[in-house]
């Protein structure tokens, strides 16, 4: 079981530790208000004992403590699908002690959303967990599949920069499931 971060703030969890300049653009952008002027109620932390753990082990690890034991609902994840794909989707993990719903991926510059919304109780997790879905895939399966030279004529390439969801990318693992429907589509 992961040590959820004593922090006053959401806490963002650093788990790879391979590019600090990945890290530290990562932090400015989450920090840059939005449009409409919301800012993240965030703490940057660092946990090197979440190193090489996938996306999966890192949500099962932390314990469902909120609001009892800990004063955070939500805790966002930096780890190797992160730092790995050019979207930089933060894993994005439950901690409501009641609520069932799994983790999912979200852009960096929805952190300020999600963060301000469920701190609030304007939102509940669900609701953002439910507004991801198979579409976020497109693009990386889209990147890996050409990289492989792979890719699908049509009307698929031409669209795939649109395919991101508004909150956030479901799978939890993209590269293992970008990588499977890269080599299907190679045949």
């Amino acid at each position: 079981m992961a040590d959820l971060p004593e922090t006053w703030c959401v806490p963002v969890v650093r788990a790879d530790f391979r590019d600090d300049g990945v890290w530290e653009q990562l932090k400015d952008e989450i920090v840059s208000p939005t449009e409409e002027g919301f800012v993240a109620g965030v703490e940057f932390v660092e946990d090197r004992a979440l190193i090489g753990l996938s996306g999966a082990a890192i949500a099962a690890g932390y314990p469902r403590a909120y609001p009892r034991q800990y004063r955070h609902p939500v805790v966002f994840v930096v780890d190797a699908v992160t730092v790995s794909l050019p979207e930089r989707p933060l894993l994005v993990v439950n901690l409501n002690e009641g609520d069932e719903t799994g983790p999912f991926r979200t852009m960096p510059r929805q952190v300020q959303a999600i963060e301000n919304n469920l701190s609030i109780t304007n939102m509940d997790f669900f609701e953002f967990a439910r507004s991801t879905g198979w579409r976020s895939l497109c693009v990386t399966v889209h990147r890996q599949a050409a990289a492989r030279g792979g890719t699908r004529t049509g009307s698929r390439s031409s669209t795939a920069v649109n395919c991101l969801p508004r909150f956030g990318v479901s799978e939890l693992d993209l590269p293992a499931v970008a990588d499977a429907r890269a080599r299907s589509w190679a045949h």
